[in-house]
């Protein structure tokens, strides 16, 4: 099973990178347009994963701001990880999660569900009919909404490590 992108939206959003990082004009650009960014390269993070280090610089720098059309400045650091970041978008295929294999939700022990939002995290175990969730104490981690995404993940799995007798797990 591989997790990709069409060509024509992979291709828009390398564009859309490339565009919001280019300096010719100017070197600022509002929250709202970093805001919107973000989230379009979020979602096309799903298909590429190993590419959200190179997030952290940008929300590094749009956290705390609030006033959607306040100015920040696009420093070198931003600009070089957006660039590695559209560049290798740009160049590789997606991800590989499951060669020759076929399976669904039928055929695991357990189905955890997980979710994560500026406010808290959470995750549902429907076989057991259990579930947990939490308020963050400090909602805006340095990696939002990469960090609250692994620590839901962490939770479940910490969860099932404490409350299980050696089901096998698919996340």
């Amino acid at each position: 099973m591989n997790i990709t992108m069409s060509t024509n939206l992979k291709s828009d959003l390398v564009m859309a990178i490339r565009k919001f990082i280019d300096t010719t004009t100017s070197h600022t650009c509002a929250l709202v347009e970093w805001q919107w960014i973000l989230s379009w390269i979020n979602w096309g993070l799903k298909a590429f994963p190993l590419l959200c280090p190179a997030l952290q610089s940008s929300y590094a720098k749009i956290t705390g701001k609030s006033q959607a059309h306040a100015l920040i400045y696009s420093n070198r650091i931003v600009i070089q990880d957006l660039m590695w970041l559209a560049n290798l978008m740009h160049d590789l295929e997606g991800i590989c999660m499951l060669d020759s294999i076929v399976w669904d939700h039928t055929s695991a022990d357990l189905v955890i569900f997980c979710d994560a939002c500026p406010a808290g995290l959470g995750f549902y175990v429907p076989t057991l009919n259990v579930g947990f969730c939490s308020l963050l104490r400090y909602p805006r981690l340095p990696l939002y909404p990469i960090s609250t995404s692994i620590l839901t993940l962490l939770s479940s799995s910490y969860y099932l490590d404490i409350h299980s007798q050696g089901a096998e797990v698919i996340q």
